[in-house]
């Protein structure tokens, strides 16, 4: 119950609208972030101080991870609901199931910033993406299997993301 009462006062707009405006007009406490970009800097995540947006951190290369990871399982899922009519019934479903967790993955990074260990969250996320759902898709665009045996450690990845959030 503590944590839903957090989450609601980080919605409060009187909280985030000043700072989001102050964060907005001010741009001489920026410093460079490791892949080129700007982001404020006090020591957050990825060397990011919190936004003012919800209390969330925020870094140029953290929510490009996630549009991309988001972006590509929406292309891949619009492939597999509209590009795989004639394949087999159960391939079709197994890249269901690979798009699902892609999906719910990507969409569970924006939250990593909230977590102690953001970067091993991450790390174990991403790779699971890569093992499970990447081998998963490689075998149903080319229909090679010989990747499919990576899956469970794909799956164990993802395990352990989830786990690491208690850390």
């Amino acid at each position: 119950m503590d944590s839903l009462n957090y989450i609601i006062k980080q919605l409060d707009p009187k909280k985030w609208l000043p700072a989001l405006k102050q964060t907005t007009s001010s741009s001489s406490s920026t410093s460079s972030t490791p892949t080129g970009g700007s982001c404020p800097s006090n020591g957050s995540f990825h060397g990011c101080r919190k936004s003012a947006l919800m209390g969330f951190a925020h870094c140029r290369y953290h929510t490009t991870m996630v549009g991309i990871t988001g972006a590509s399982a929406i292309l891949l899922g619009a492939y597999i609901s509209h590009g795989m009519t004639g394949k087999d019934e159960q391939v079709r479903q197994a890249a269901l199931t690979a798009n699902r967790y892609h999906l719910l993955h990507a969409v569970a990074l924006l939250a990593v910033p909230m977590t102690r260990r953001p970067m091993l969250v991450s790390s174990f996320w991403l790779g699971g993406m890569v093992l499970f759902c990447g081998s998963i898709y490689y075998h149903v665009i080319t229909g090679n299997q010989r990747l499919r045996a990576v899956a469970p450690y794909g799956g164990i990845c993802f395990l352990l993301g989830w786990l690491c959030i208690m850390l």
